[in-house]
């Protein structure tokens, strides 16, 4: 009833979400790689937000009216996807930056979660 029995506008609104997701996670992680998993591999929170993100937007897309509880979750997606970006939220995901190339010890991508700078160990 949502989609007026149009069933490409789900996965054209679905790609674009994903997309929204790209560009945010995009500087911190692997996004390819998170992405492409499936089944079990997927992370379940990410797909959690993905799904409250695409739902608004089926919502938005082909009603008048907006169900309070999907415009809530929405919300509280893009809160969660904002703080993502910010490094504020560890995913526990493959980092942009993949392998420890330098030899340092750290994963390349842990870079972006210190404000631009590698963290060195010290003994001050």
């Amino acid at each position: 009833m949502i989609t007026q029995s149009d069933t490409t506008i789900v996965d054209q609104i679905i790609e674009e979400t994903v997309d929204i997701f790209k560009t945010y996670m995009g500087g911190l992680y692997d996004v390819e790689t998170v992405f492409n998993e499936t089944g079990a591999a997927r992370s379940k929170t990410v797909m959690k937000y993905v799904k409250d993100v695409a739902i608004h937007e089926i919502y938005n897309r082909a009603s008048k009216e907006l169900n309070e509880v999907v415009r809530l979750r929405y919300e509280d997606a893009m809160k969660w996807l904002d703080k993502v970006s910010q490094g504020k939220i560890d995913l526990n995901l493959p980092y942009a930056g993949g392998d420890d190339e330098d030899g340092d010890g750290n994963l390349d991508g842990q870079f972006f979660f210190h404000n631009g700078k590698k963290p060195y160990q010290s003994d001050f």
